[in-house]
């Protein structure tokens, strides 16, 4: 897991600008392919490998992908295989909202975004699970990814959430 000193400064917000891209790739995946992609954060878990990255794959290959890890970043990358090289819209304003979720995930919450095709456009799904018998705390449904995120970041301010 890491330090508390590493979750400020540029090469942490660079690094969830990629994290941005490769989940705007596998969402645009999701739009071609019909496949579903869920990634979540377990804060629960003691192992450090607190993300799990699951994707359906391609329907015409039967190609699937699941990990459960430590670095989300090289999970998607090897999920997606992308070129993220090119720039999505929004990819700047979903990493900061996206940093903002991964540090409330690691204060005990689960986070689970599922992002699924239905009729012509992407479905994004967010889930966030409480600490001890809370339960489900926050569920949100929208075509836009960005709206998802920042109605849970929303949500994740105005509660308390315990720090470790």
């Amino acid at each position: 897991m890491m330090a508390e000193e590493e979750f400020n400064g540029a090469e942490y917000l660079t690094r969830w600008r990629r994290i941005a891209r490769l989940l705007l790739h596998a969402r645009s995946l999701v739009l071609t392919q019909g496949s579903a992609v869920i990634v979540k954060w377990d804060g629960h878990r003691d192992t450090g490998r607190i993300y799990t990255v699951v994707w359906e794959g391609d329907a015409d290959t039967g190609s699937r992908f699941r990990a459960e890890t430590d670095d989300l970043e090289k999970a998607l990358i090897q999920a997606f295989s992308p070129d993220i090289s090119s720039e999505f819209e929004a990819t700047s304003s979903i990493a900061d909202l996206l940093a903002k979720i991964d540090s409330a995930a690691r204060r005990h919450l689960v986070v689970s975004i599922r992002m699924s095709r239905t009729q012509d456009a992407v479905n994004d799904h967010l889930v966030i699970l409480g600490q001890g018998k809370r339960g489900l705390v926050f569920d949100h449904k929208s075509e836009s990814l960005v709206a998802v995120l920042r109605e849970a970041v929303g949500f994740i301010e105005k509660e308390p959430v315990a720090k470790n």
